[in-house]
This record gives structure tokens, sequence and C-alpha cells, in this order.
């Protein structure tokens, strides 16, 4: 009984150790560690939970501005394929428009046409008759020479001589206009007609007394002159109208058009 007070005593008498000191900072610093710990996770989680809503009322706001955007681009998808198609169909309207003025055009110019053909004479193809009555006395030559009794020698004669007496009438032998009138040593006084834009006759060793002028339009069988002696490189010759006829610029045979 005695030896148990004893130690009893000396338990409670004794004083901490270094050991317990270590154990008790230990603890204590173990406890701020867990709240600190604690109240930055705290803190970290209304951070956390501040952000989300920051994001949330951005996502909220933005939103809308993105819906507006997606509706102008859908208004303005709309009326680009509006104005596209009212293009189209102006277009087409325009196509069928000059198809139809080509169509009225192409009925006009044909009525005009066949209006004009119509209207337009048709082209009486030319008969010639001969200038003057008589016998052919000399005949057209562009190759063999023919004998000259006025001037002695043997050459050309691009013409055809009709024996006729001086006062005879010489008369147009196709229609035409008096183209030229002159008067040289060789031919004589000399009338030209051209009847088209092929033929051209000449009526060469008329008298002076004319009964045409240049420009003047004359008639088949109208009086152009009378024979008479104006050519001097056949005045030996007897009384004749000397005729001449050209096609296109070419001197040319009479006889191939006219039957004397």
């Amino acid at each position: 009984m005695n030896n148990t007070n004893k130690i009893k005593f000396k338990k409670e008498n004794d004083k901490p150790t270094f050991r317990d000191s270590i154990i008790f900072i230990m603890i204590v610093i173990l406890c701020i560690v867990t709240m600190v710990t604690i109240q930055l996770r705290s803190q970290q989680k209304k951070e956390t939970d501040t952000l989300n809503s920051q994001r949330v009322s951005n996502d909220e706001e933005v939103t809308p501005v993105s819906e507006e955007a997606d509706i102008r681009d859908d208004a303005v998808s709309e009326a680009e394929m509006m104005k596209e198609s009212v293009d189209l169909q102006t277009s087409a309207a325009a196509h069928r428009d000059i198809i139809n003025e080509n169509e009225n055009t192409d009925v006009v110019d044909n009525t005009d046409k066949s209006e004009e053909q119509q209207t337009m004479p048709v082209p009486v193809p030319l008969e010639f008759v001969p200038p003057a009555k008589g016998n052919v006395t000399k005949k057209y030559s562009a190759s063999e020479l023919i004998y000259s009794h006025t001037l002695d020698d043997w050459r050309i004669h691009l013409g055809m001589d009709i024996s006729s007496p001086v006062g005879s009438q010489v008369s147009a032998c196709e229609k035409g206009i008096v183209e030229e009138i002159y008067e040289d040593e060789e031919y004589g006084v000399t009338v030209k007609l051209r009847h088209n834009d092929r033929y051209v006759t000449g009526y060469s060793n008329l008298s002076g007394n004319l009964e045409v002028t240049v420009g003047q339009h004359v008639e088949k069988g109208q009086k152009i002159g009378v024979v008479g002696d104006s050519a001097m490189y056949e005045v030996l010759d007897e009384a004749h109208l000397h005729f001449s006829m050209s096609e296109d610029g070419v001197m040319v045979n009479p006889e191939k058009f006219i039957k004397f």
C-alpha cells in the first residue's frame, strides 16, 4: 500500500519532456496547416464558382448576338437568292424580248423584201436592133486586116460600116443614156449610148445636126441624128454609118447581138 502511493506521487510530479513538446508543436502545426488548407480550398471554390457564373453570363450575352448574326445572314442569303431569281427572270424576259424583236424584224424585213420584190421592176433583157437601114459593107475585124480605100493600107476595123445615104436616119439600137458626144478625124461626129453596166454602143460618121444631148435618156428606135461624111479616115468610102459596140469595156463584134 505504501509503495503504490509513492509511485503515484512520483508521476504527478513529473515535468514534460522534450519529446512531449515536439509532439505538441507538431499537433499545433498540423492543426494550423489543416485550417489553412480548408480556407484555401474554400476560397478556390468561391473563385471557381465566380468564374463559372461569369462564363454563363458571357455565354448568355453572346448567344443572342450570334443568333442575331445568324438571322441577319439568313436574311441576306434569302435577299441574295431573291435578287438572283429576279435577275434571272429579268434576263429571261429580256432574252425573250430580243428574240421576239428579231422575229418581228425578220417578219418586217421579209415583208419589206417581198414588197420590194413586188414593186421593183423585173429587168428586161436587152434586144438590140440595127441602128440604120442598109447593107454591111465593112465588117468588124479585131485580128484580120482590112483594106482602107481612104488610107490605102491594111488595118483592123473595130466596128462595122452600114451603107446608107447621107441624111439617112440613125436610131438608138436599144434604150439607154447618152454618155458621150465628141468629134475626131478618125471617126468624125460620134455619139456613145450606155445601155447598162455592161454594154455601150457607138454611132460615128454622123452629121453635126444631132437630136440628143449628153445625159439624155433615149428609147429604142429613137432618132439620134443622120448619116454624114465627118469621118476623115473613111471619106473615100461610100456613105455609111460606122457602128461599134463594147461589152465590159472591150470592143466586140456587133453581129453577136444584132441580126443585120
